[in-house]
């Protein structure tokens, strides 16, 4: 018995040194866990401060200060920098909703003709591409001049064809005459001097046919009287020379926090 008692002492030492080992070792691996969480939290809160301050720099002072203080390189190293996490961010962050009014105004444009083909300039991850293809448009192709942008694109399987390209109206001269049926562009024209404007017009009615429209959806913010670097009266030389139609520029709608959108509309009367 006593040979006994002192087997089943040694096991339930043996156990409880077992059960120690394993508090142990699962108090360590909390405490890692925790670590590993608070390390990810403050990258997070680092990234999400300097998402925050460049951005507000980028797409705010230009209007406050109604100069653009950016370069194209400044944009794309922030593209480049925040593309993991561009999508979320993106609507959650700043509401950004210009990707469902363009989406929005195609089905409305063109109803059921879904097999329009339309070209998504400044496609960026795809935003746009997705929305329109909730309702039933899928002869997509992509533009961008930012490659980590579009690699996420293209990884979403949403485009017939992609194209990487520079960001200058010259990007445009790979595509033929007469090609799309919609040139389209959403938060990417008339934000600042160093995005797109009125100097792209000259290849975007020649890449359209003749009946088919240019649609730009951007923030009413970037089209004020105020914000110089808009030539105007380039975009309606085009139309004096009937090259283009413009229509009725709709304004109100939320298009991201703080912002209304303003959607632009042109019909293509003639080929360049």
């Amino acid at each position: 018995m006593t040979r006994e008692n002192d087997m089943t002492r040694e096991n339930d030492m043996t156990r409880e040194n077992d059960m120690t080992r394993e508090n142990d070792m699962a108090r360590e691996n909390d405490m890692t866990r925790e670590n590993d969480m608070a390390r990810e939290k403050g990258v997070l809160e680092k990234r999400e401060a300097e998402w925050n301050r460049v951005s507000n720099e980028i797409f705010s002072n230009c209007i406050s200060l109604k100069v653009d203080q950016h370069t194209i390189e400044d944009q794309q190293r922030f593209y480049t920098e925040f593309s993991d996490v561009f999508d979320l961010w993106t609507k959650k962050k700043n509401g950004y909703r210009g990707y469902e009014i363009a989406a929005l105004h195609v089905a409305r444009t063109f109803g059921d003709n879904k097999t329009v083909k339309i070209l998504d300039f400044a496609a960026g991850t795809g935003l746009f591409a997705e929305e329109l293809l909730k309702l039933g448009f899928r002869n997509v192709d992509a533009m961008d001049c930012n490659e980590k942008l579009l690699d996420i694109s293209r990884s979403k399987k949403i485009y017939r064809d992609l194209y990487l390209v520079e960001p200058h109206p010259t990007a445009l001269h790979a595509i033929p005459d007469d090609t799309y049926d919609l040139f389209l562009s959403a938060g990417t024209f008339f934000v600042a001097s160093s995005y797109p404007g009125a100097e792209y017009f000259e290849e975007m009615t020649r890449i359209v046919k003749p009946g088919g429209m240019i649609l730009l959806v951007t923030s009413e913010a970037y089209v004020t009287d105020q914000c110089t670097w808009n030539d105007w009266d380039t975009i309606r030389a085009f139309e004096d020379r009937g090259v283009l139609r413009a229509g009725h520029v709709i304004r109100g709608e939320a298009y991201r926090n703080g912002h209304t959108a303003a959607v632009f509309t042109y019909e293509v009367l003639q080929t360049q």
